[in-house]
């Protein structure tokens, strides 16, 4: 059976996997949040949360592979389309799945964080 991405959030749903993950982002901001007080103080609350919120986000960029196709905006050192789709064609389905799920993953672990982090800043400051 072929799964493509879409089929797979899908399934990932049905399983729990994604609410399991999005918990875990919530505790890790909780976890922020007290740490953050306990170190900086109230004032600055959400600088903790929202570096675990922005990490996260950034290892959810860097496992979608979106990164290849931004380069420094018109240079040479950009990777070119050819190589992108070599690559993508090289790539098997299972190793793709995978690294969705790891990109989906990582991103649910770092948005409560980014939303409690924005939270905190507004209504502290």
């Amino acid at each position: 059976m072929k799964q493509n991405g879409i089929s797979f959030v899908i399934i990932s749903i049905e399983r729990g996997v994604l609410l399991k993950y999005l918990l875990y982002g919530v505790g890790l901001s909780v976890i922020g949040v007290i740490l953050s007080v306990t170190i900086f103080g109230i004032d600055k609350a959400h600088l903790l949360t929202g570096s675990i919120g922005i990490i996260c986000i950034a290892g959810s960029v860097i496992a979608s592979g979106s990164l290849g196709s931004f380069g420094s905006l018109g240079s040479e050192d950009r990777i070119s389309d050819d190589r992108m789709r070599a690559s993508f064609a090289n790539e098997s389905p299972e190793d793709r799945n995978k690294r969705f799920r790891i990109s989906i993953n990582s991103l649910l672990l770092g948005l409560p964080s980014i939303v409690i982090a924005a939270i905190i800043y507004f209504i502290v400051i």
